[in-house]
């Protein structure tokens, strides 16, 4: 039951990065569940972080979500653990910017950025700074002020191989530079992206990339 708990857990971060909610829900009910049953209590905060993001993109309201992610976030510490607090954290603050919460999502992700600023845990960087671009365009921020933090997220995924995020960063990224303007420009730089994927053609980020790339041409 432990591995069955420790894999279902795990396979609810994977199904995250692929941005399958409806999977994600149905394997961190399950991990939670599992892990209740016999006494598990390490996955159980793991399990309601992702429970609450998946239900922010499917049916669950905003203010719930975030309530089950913060849960799952006081829970994990509790039972002494910090890893991928970061990434946690950035999880939440999508799920405030879903539900229209610019400060809660800006503090958010402020904490997310001093928690990788002092543990060194990069991995969601990319996408930390992209989700910062994101929350400027929300807030009307400066139009310059968005496509530098899109453009620091393309370099951040570039230097670190994080193909994926890199997609997902130059997807944001052309899309400023549709509304913009340049639309040769982010034609040019999606479609080469896009175009170096042999696999994943599926994937929502991959969708997202080609019908934008269709409203470019």
């Amino acid at each position: 039951p432990f591995s069955q708990a420790l894999a279902l857990s795990f396979a609810t971060w994977l199904e995250q990065f692929c941005g399958n909610a409806s999977r994600v829900m149905e394997l961190a009910t399950a991990a939670i569940n599992l892990s209740r049953e016999h006494g598990f209590h390490f996955w159980v905060g793991w399990g309601q972080v992702l429970e609450g993001w998946a239900g922010a993109q499917t049916d669950m309201s905003g203010d719930e979500a975030a309530h089950r992610i913060s849960e799952g976030l006081a829970f994990w510490r509790e039972k002494g653990s910090d890893l991928g607090r970061g990434y946690f954290l950035a999880l939440l603050a999508e799920t405030h910017m879903l539900a229209g919460k610019q400060i809660e999502a800006s503090d958010a992700l402020a904490q997310s950025q001093e928690f990788a600023d002092v543990t060194d845990e990069r991995y969601w960087e990319a996408e930390r700074h992209r989700l910062a671009g994101e929350l400027a365009l929300m807030a009307d921020a400066p139009m310059a002020e968005a496509e530098q933090h899109f453009q620091r997220a393309v370099d951040t995924a570039r230097e670190q191989g994080a193909r994926s995020l890199e997609l997902r960063a130059v997807t944001s990224l052309a899309r400023y530079w549709q509304e913009s303007g340049e639309t040769e420009k982010a034609r040019i730089e999606l479609a080469a992206v896009a175009d170096s994927f042999t696999e994943g053609q599926d994937s929502r980020d991959m969708l997202a990339a080609r019908a934008l790339l269709e409203q470019l041409r």
